[in-house]
């Protein structure tokens, strides 16, 4: 299947003038697996322009996003009571669980912060809320918001990189991504906005899947799928295991 999208890629960027513009995307994989092993792998992002005629590689920009699952976390914030450092606040937020970009310039530079904003496209113009039937004050919740990509930041889930997509042809981009070992599973969706003078002229996007396989696998759906069974199980282990430890080890 990859094969023939980038078989396309390239037929459409050696292609004569075409009746439309448009924007072809096409990812390296369909599917990551993660093992026992697994350390992080790299996904290739290419995307090609059918201007319909000779392509401007000058009057235009390239944005890509990489967006995980969303999911529920809960931002705390640690506060100083007599010397100790505890939780004294938190907030329930639902956000991308990974979230990273790429583009060929600055996005300040490619266009405005509204439109940016009204795409999505930043890691800072996140909708990070708190869950549904939680009420906090405004500065409260940006200032979890912003500790809580400070986290994503720091773990190698939220990025933002300019300059490092490849023009390897007229029209024809590459962006590849470095997934970290903690890369979490779930459907990834990526997305490509091609811009011009500051507006939005084309996109496309794809999607590609991060499973596990094995006994990660076994585990991580037991551990979703009968919590309690999975938590009762591992409390045995971790008494068995001691009580082993002391046989093996016992003085006598």
């Amino acid at each position: 299947m990859r094969r023939v999208a980038l078989a396309a890629i390239a037929t459409l960027a050696g292609a004569g003038p075409a009746t439309a513009q448009a924007l072809v995307l096409a990812l390296s994989t369909e599917e990551i697996r993660i093992a026992s092993n697994f350390t992080g792998a790299d996904v290739s992002v290419f995307a090609v322009v059918d201007s319909g005629g000779v392509f401007n590689a000058m009057d235009h920009q390239l944005i890509v996003v990489m967006e995980g699952p969303n999911a529920r976390f809960m931002a705390r914030r640690k506060d100083s009571v007599l010397g100790l450092w505890i939780n004294r606040g938190a907030v329930p937020v639902s956000a991308p669980e990974f979230y990273a970009i790429e583009a060929t310039a600055p996005l300040g530079e490619i266009a405005a912060a509204e439109i940016l904003a009204d795409e999505g496209v930043g890691v800072e113009t996140q909708i990070i809320t708190p869950t549904p039937g939680t009420v906090f004050a405004p500065a409260v919740i940006a200032d979890f918001r912003a500790a809580f990509i400070r986290l994503q930041q720091g773990a190698g889930l939220y990025s933002e990189a300019a300059g490092l997509i490849d023009t390897p042809g007229a029209g024809l981009y590459r962006a590849t991504f470095q997934l970290p070992a903690n890369i979490p599973v779930g459907v990834y969706t990526v997305s490509a906005l091609l811009f011009r003078g500051g507006e939005l002229v084309g996109e496309a996007a794809d999607r590609f899947e991060v499973t596990k396989t094995g006994a990660e696998q076994f585990l991580f759906d037991a551990s979703r799928e009968w919590a309690w069974p999975y938590a009762f199980a591992i409390v045995i282990m971790a008494i068995f295991t001691g009580w082993l430890g002391g046989v093996i080890f016992r003085r006598d």
